[in-house]
């Protein structure tokens, strides 16, 4: 299996890649319903069960991918509301990837006097993610 990096994070709109990461963060989190206690003896414990999953990418260093495609696209899409696509994928067949239709819900960019931009964005997935394995 290929090792995980944070350059295979793609961002996509319009089913076309614009923009890749130098590192991301992937978090998966499921929300919970307490479930109340059948008897006496039982409310010693709680007991829950998953009830809504989300999840967010945060990528940093952004860049695009072709000359005709930068910053700005992500800018405008976040400022649309511009429903996107983020997937982070290996490249080799067996391995798998994990893609969502999402939103940026945040994007900055940092910069010391004479030295590149650092980029930076949030993209919070929107329905369901899915987890593919590459064939």
């Amino acid at each position: 299996m290929s090792v995980l990096t944070g350059d295979l994070v793609r961002v996509y709109i319009d089913g076309t890649a614009v923009a890749y990461a130098t590192s991301a963060t992937i978090n998966l989190q499921t929300e919970l319903d307490k479930i109340a206690p059948t008897s006496a003896s039982a409310a010693s414990f709680t007991v829950v069960k998953p009830r809504r999953e989300s999840g967010n990418i945060n990528i940093n260093a952004l860049y695009g991918l072709a000359a005709n495609y930068d910053f700005k696209d992500l800018y405008d899409a976040w400022e649309a509301g511009t429903a996107i696509t983020v997937a982070w994928k290996y490249e080799n067949a067996g391995d798998w990837q994990i893609s969502s239709s999402a939103y940026i819900t945040a994007i900055s960019a940092t910069a010391a006097v004479n030295q590149d931009a650092t980029k930076r964005a949030t993209i919070t997935f929107s329905g369901s993610s899915s987890i593919a394995v590459i064939t």
